[in-house]
């Protein structure tokens, strides 16, 4: 239920003008929840569609686990979290470490993403966190985006963590004080000139 892009085009067009794209979309959740469910499978989701189309969340099976997801830095969360808090279904908050047709991560932005969204998806009791990386368009590293991955998992863990880059450098990397963590922050510096 990613990237529903055609949904309400071609074939599905006609369905959607006659009883709308949320209700179009709730029924395919309901038809892929019925096949999973007789195999003892849950079924988990992304929250775009469902913050556009706000009305549908009731209708979702409560055992549906919902992913909300965001990527940017922003100074709350609350209208990514909210509305999945008080529908009473299961959530994980789904930050990003974003390097996409880049060199490297734009660090400032994922640490602020991670730290704000892992710790107001933690206050409203979201079950977990579900990390998500993007490196499309070829030109990105895998190894760049450890640095956000480890800061993910442990915020998961601890919302509230500090000392980060030492633990990182030293368990992570194998190295001494200032050392990888030091110069990622001033890769990210020069990012912004």
């Amino acid at each position: 239920c990613d990237e529903t892009f055609d949904l309400g085009k071609d074939d599905s067009k006609k369905l959607v003008d006659s009883v709308g794209y949320g209700n179009v979309y709730l029924r395919h959740l309901l038809r892929l929840n019925n096949i999973l469910s007789e195999r003892n499978v849950r079924i988990m989701l992304w929250g775009d569609v469902l913050l556009k189309y706000p009305e549908i969340i009731s209708g979702l099976p409560r055992d549906a686990l919902i992913c909300t997801w965001n990527y940017d830095s922003l100074a709350s969360f609350g209208g990514f979290i909210k509305p999945f808090a008080e529908s009473k279904n299961e959530f994980f908050v789904s930050p990003g470490v974003v390097n996409s047709n880049r060199l490297f991560p734009d660090y400032k932005t994922v640490i602020q993403n991670i730290s704000h969204f892992t710790s107001e998806g933690f206050e409203s009791n979201a079950s977990g966190v579900l990390l998500t990386v993007w490196d499309d368009g070829g030109s990105a590293l895998f190894e760049n985006d450890w640095y956000g991955v480890t800061f993910s998992a442990e915020r998961s863990w601890n919302p509230d963590s500090e000392n980060f880059d030492a633990r990182y450098d030293r368990v992570i990397m194998g190295c001494g004080k200032n050392g990888i963590s030091g110069i990622i922050g001033k890769l990210n510096s020069l990012a912004n000139l």
